[in-house]
Order: C-alpha cells, then structure tokens, then sequence
C-alpha cells in the first residue's frame, strides 16, 4: 500500500504596502484587475 503525504499550506501575512494598488493577472487568454472594496460602483 502506497502513503500519500497531504500537502502542508502556509499563510503568509504581509504589510499593507499601498492601500490604493491594484492586482494585475496576465494570461496568455485573459487578463484579471482586482481593486480594493469601494474603489468602483461595480462589483465582479
């Protein structure tokens, strides 16, 4: 019988660097912008 080892997941918590950037995904099909909460009338 073969073990299998579940995977260990850390959580790494960091400063508040710029409470006003944004988070930029760049795919190769689809690019992703997240904002802050309230920054925009619409919410996806």
């Amino acid at each position: 019988m073969k073990r299998t080892r579940a995977k260990k997941t850390s959580i790494v918590n960091m400063p508040l660097v710029n409470p006003n950037a944004a988070g930029i995904d760049v795919g190769d099909t689809l690019h992703a912008v997240a904002v802050p909460d309230g920054r925009d009338e619409l919410q996806v």
